[in-house]
């Protein structure tokens, strides 16, 4: 017994026994011990101080775990104790400061289980939390874009990344070369973000590279004026420049005449290509107009020609040239002018014609030269070819005379006129009684008289019915 009510604890026959103190931690009770033996019995009375000087023992501790960085530590667990006094205890916890990785990545957390029994008496366990980084930053870059040239890619902008852990993560930028040439070839931009653990997100920006943009020819060449289709000057040396920064080479050529040289127009077209097949163009009108004449290099000689002899014939080829048409296409022509009356045309009484040539191209440009064609002067008379004999009549019967042919040694139509000695027409086939002379006289083209042919009509009397005439009747009894 004691005055506490403490009590023996297991076997109360062995020669010791276990007794439960009572009273708390630094007191004492008062312990009275009876042992009956046989039927009898002895008793014994102590004095017990109680102290407690052991730590209580844990049981489950709990192991250290890894956490992502920036995820926060689990609660504390259920984490208990055994004591020798107190029995189960149940243990506190207490989280310490993050210990950052000396390598620069990471750290530690360490959580504190403590476990107090009524004494005093403490135990405590610690579990490590390891902070580890495997989450790489995390960025958005740029959507795909298209450009002309890759000249026309812009610098690289400034990203912000965001970290699991790092405050602090720079966006690197490189940009590739062109793949695919620049008709639809492509450059890749990378974009690198990497956090003090190493952990690296990359993404990237695709350009197309696609050229549209026709190069643009310099100094065109203004329009001009020439005579003829082959005085078109050579094609000149040109430059044409490109969106893409390339210079490109620029070809010409030439159309065909158009409406022809009395005016026409040639258009010449510049063309400039760049490595995408894109063409850029410019003309220049070349107006065709002939204004210069043709020249005459050789006039036919002046002739004088015989009296009665025709005219030579206009020469067809004379040395001629021309800026535009060809000799052969060339076209002459000549026309007469007499320079005295006469006939003209024949050698006749002309004392000479201006012949006058023009040579006309095909643009109705002409020159136009001179021939002096003169005549032998003409002092010959013409001739009448024969005498008519002397014709008699009947008195009041017609007489029909015919005119006589006359020639010349330049007219080829000397003219020949008649006349009667009686005052009446030669046309008249009527002579009066007597002797009537009819005269014919031929002249030529200069004036010149023949000697007079005389033609001696005399009409008598002759045995003949009479007859009834209308007029200029002449008859006898």
């Amino acid at each position: 017994q004691s005055n506490c009510g403490a009590a023996i604890i297991g076997s109360t026959t062995a020669q010791c026994v276990q007794v439960q103190s009572c009273t708390t931690c630094d007191t004492s009770f008062t312990l009275n011990l009876t042992v009956t033996s046989d039927g009898g019995s002895t008793q014994c009375s102590a004095e017990i101080d109680v102290e407690d000087h052991d730590d209580p023992i844990f049981i489950n501790c709990p192991a250290g775990q890894s956490l992502e960085c920036g995820t926060n530590l689990p609660p504390c667990g259920n984490v208990t104790a055994t004591d020798n006094c107190d029995g189960i205890i149940q243990a506190t916890c207490s989280d310490g400061p993050f210990v950052p990785d000396p390598a620069g990545c990471g750290g530690t957390v360490t959580r504190t289980y403590t476990a107090t029994d009524s004494c005093g008496n403490t135990a405590t366990c610690t579990q490590i939390f390891t902070i580890v980084d495997t989450t790489p930053p995390n960025f958005t870059a740029p959507g795909p874009q298209t450009f002309e040239c890759v000249a026309n890619i812009p610098a690289c902008p400034t990203l912000n990344a965001t970290d699991n852990c790092d405050t602090s993560v720079a966006v690197n930028c490189t940009t590739g070369s062109l793949v695919g040439g620049p008709c639809g070839g492509t450059v890749t931009r990378t974009f690198t973000a990497t956090d003090d653990c190493g952990n690296t997100r990359i993404r990237t920006q695709i350009f197309t590279i696609d050229d549209n943009t026709a190069p643009v020819i310099l100094n065109c060449p203004q329009n001009a004026n020439i005579q003829c289709p082959d005085d078109l000057p050579p094609c000149p040396v040109l430059t044409a420049t490109d969106n893409c920064g390339v210079n490109g080479t620029v070809n010409c050529s030439d159309g065909p005449l158009v409406g022809g040289a009395c005016p026409g127009t040639i258009t010449r077209t510049f063309t400039a290509t760049d490595a995408c097949g894109n063409t850029g163009t410019c003309t220049q009108t070349f107006f065709v107009s002939d204004t210069t004449p043709p020249e005459i290099l050789e006039c036919p000689e002046g002739v004088t020609i015989p009296c009665g002899e025709p005219v030579p014939p206009c020469e067809t080829n004379l040395v001629a040239s021309d800026n535009c048409t060809s000799v052969e296409d060339l076209v002459v022509t000549c026309q007469d002018f007499p320079t005295a009356p006469g006939g003209e045309g024949q050698g006749g009484c002309a004392n000479g014609l201006t012949r006058v040539y023009t040579v006309t191209d095909q643009c109705g440009n002409t020159d136009q030269c001179m021939q002096s064609i003169n005549t032998d002067p003409d002092n010959v008379p013409p001739v009448i070819a024969a005498p008519v004999p002397p014709i008699e009549s009947c008195l009041g019967l017609p007489v029909v005379i015919e005119f006589p042919d006359a020639t010349d040694n330049c007219d080829p139509n000397p003219t020949v006129t008649c006349t009667r000695s009686d005052g009446l027409p030669c046309e008249d086939p009527y002579f009066p009684p007597g002797l009537t002379l009819v005269v014919f006289t031929a002249h030529d083209a200069c004036n010149n008289a023949s000697v007079p042919v005389v033609i001696p009509v005399s009409p008598g009397c002759c045995d003949v019915e009479f007859e009834t005439f209308n007029q200029n009747y002449w008859g006898s009894d």
